[in-house]
C-alpha cells in the first residue's frame, strides 16, 4: 500500500472553520470532539454542525459560539493573556502532534502581531492577543487534522484577492498586515485573483501555516475519501480535503550514470565542464582521481542524470573535454521523500530538509542558510550548526 496524504484544497480561500467542517465531512466524528473541547477549561462554549446543499453538492458547515447569546463578543472576559495560552493547550487532552500544530499557529500568529504591532516579541506575553473561541478553534481544528492519521500533508495552491476593501467603514488592504506576515514567514505559495476581498482569515492562515507539507501533488494516486466545507451563511466560499493514496514506487524515475577517464584536458576546462554540465540538468557530477595505463595520473568524471537528459550530458562532455568515448548504463535508485521546512532559529529562519523512512525522521538545514548566517554575523560554522540543530529538535521535539 502507498502512502495515505491529506490534500487540502485552498482555491476559495482559507477558514479554519471550513478547514474544520471539511474535515468533519471526510469521517471524523462530530462527538469526539466534546470531550477535547471540554478538556481545555474555556466553558460556555457549543459547536454546530450541519449540511449545506449548493451548487448540486453536500457540504458541511461548523460553528463554534457562546452558549449564551447575550455575551458581548469583544468583551475583555473573552481574550486570554498570551502567557496562559500555552497552558490551555499542553493541558488538553489530544495528542503531542496535535499540540505542536496548536502551537505552532499560535506561534504564527504572535510573530506576525510581533511583526506588525510590537517593537519586540517580549512585549505581547503580559497582552491578551487572541480571543479564546480562536484559541479553541485553533485546538478543535488540529485535533481533526491529527486525527486523519496521514503519512503526508499537501496544499493546493492558495487563493488570495487583491486591493482593498471596506471593514467597518476603514479601507484595508488584501492582504491584511498580519495575514501577509504569516505568508512571509511560512513561505506559502499564494496565487492572487482578481477580487477585491480578503479570502484568508488569520486563525485559518496560521493553522495551514503551522502543517509540515510537501509542496508536489503526486503524479498518480487514489482518493480515498473526501469531505467538502462551506460556509453557515450563504456563500461560494469552500474549502475541500481528500484523503489520497499515492503510487509510491520504491524506484524513482530512471536514472542514468556517464563515465569517462581524462588524462589530457585542463583543470579549468575540467571545471567549466563540471559546472556547465549542472546547468544542464545533471543531478550530480564529480571527479574521481585514477592512474590509467602506463601510470597516467588522470580523472574519471562522472554524471549522475535522468534518463531524457543523456543525450544532453554527452554533448557538454564532448564539447568541453578532450574525451572520445563515454561509457553509460542506467541504474536503480531509492529515494525518500522529503519537504522543505522553515525553522525559527535566533538568527533568523533557517530551511531544514524533513525526510523520512519507515518510523525514523530525518532532519538537515541547507548548508547555503547556514553559510549564510556565518557570513553576516562572523559566527564560525560549528557554533552556528549548534543553534540551527538545537532549533530543529526543539521545534520537532526529536528523541535522543
Amino acid at each position: 500500500m502507498g502512502k495515505k496524504t491529506l490534500y487540502i484544497e485552498c482555491t476559495s480561500g482559507i477558514d479554519e472553520k471550513m478547514l474544520i467542517a471539511s474535515l468533519l465531512n471526510v469521517g471524523i466524528s462530530e462527538d469526539l470532539l466534546k470531550p477535547v473541547i471540554d478538556s481545555t477549561g474555556l466553558e460556555g462554549f457549543e459547536i454546530e454542525v450541519g449540511k449545506n446543499r449548493r451548487n448540486g453538492s453536500i457540504s458541511n458547515f461548523f460553528e463554534i459560539s457562546r452558549e449564551s447569546e447575550c455575551e458581548i463578543e469583544t468583551g475583555s472576559n473573552r481574550k486570554i493573556k498570551t502567557s496562559e495560552v500555552y497552558d490551555i493547550i499542553n493541558r488538553t487532552e489530544i495528542s503531542d502532534d496535535a499540540k505542536n500544530i496548536s502551537i505552532n499557529a499560535v506561534n504564527a500568529i504572535l510573530k506576525a502581531v510581533t511583526e506588525t504591532c510590537y517593537s519586540s516579541i517580549d512585549g505581547i506575553y503580559n497582552d491578551s492577543i487572541i480571543l479564546d473561541k480562536d484559541i479553541l478553534t485553533i485546538i478543535v481544528a488540529a485535533f481533526c487534522i491529527d486525527q486523519m492519521k496521514v503519512d503526508d500533508i499537501i496544499i493546493s495552491e492558495i487563493h488570495e484577492g487583491i486591493g482593498t476593501s471596506t471593514n467597518k467603514g476603514n479601507i484595508v488592504s488584501i492582504p491584511s498586515p498580519m495575514i501577509a506576515r504569516i505568508l512571509i514567514n511560512s513561505q506559502l505559495s499564494v496565487k492572487f485573483v482578481d477580487v477585491a476581498e480578503e479570502l484568508l482569515s488569520l486563525i485559518g492562515t496560521s493553522i495551514i501555516s503551522s502543517l509540515t507539507q510537501k509542496q508536489k501533488i503526486p503524479e498518480s494516486c487514489r482518493i480515498l475519501s473526501q469531505g467538502i466545507g462551506s460556509e453557515k451563511k450563504e456563500s461560494t466560499k469552500q474549502m475541500r480535503a481528500m484523503v489520497i493514496e499515492e503510487d509510491e514506487p520504491m524506484v524513482n524515475n530512471e536514472t542514468w550514470i556517464l563515465e569517462t577517464n581524462i588524462d589530457d584536458s585542463t583543470g579549468e576546462s575540467l571545471a567549466f565542464t563540471m559546472e556547465k554540465l549542472l546547468e544542464s540538468g545533471a543531478r550530480d557530477v564529480f571527479f574521481t582521481p585514477i592512474f590509467m595505463k602506463k601510470n597516467r595520473p588522470a580523472f574519471k568524471l562522472s554524471v549522475t542524470c535522468r534518463g531524457d537528459s543523456v543525450k544532453k550530458m554527452e554533448s557538454v562532455i564532448f564539447k568541453n573535454t578532450t574525451t572520445i568515448g563515454i561509457k553509460k548504463y542506467r541504474i536503480e535508485k531509492t529515494v525518500l521523500g522529503y519537504s522543505i521546512i522553515n525553522v525559527d532559529t535566533r538568527f533568523g529562519s533557517v530551511r531544514v530538509k524533513a525526510s523520512s523512512h519507515e518510523d525514523m525522521k530525518y532532519y538537515s538545514p541547507e548548508f547555503e542558510d547556514i553559510k549564510a548566517i556565518c557570513n553576516i554575523t562572523g559566527k564560525g560554522f560549528k557554533e552556528i550548526s549548534e543553534v540551527v540543530n538545537q532549533a530543529i529538535y526543539e521545534c520537532f521535539k526529536l528523541k535522543n
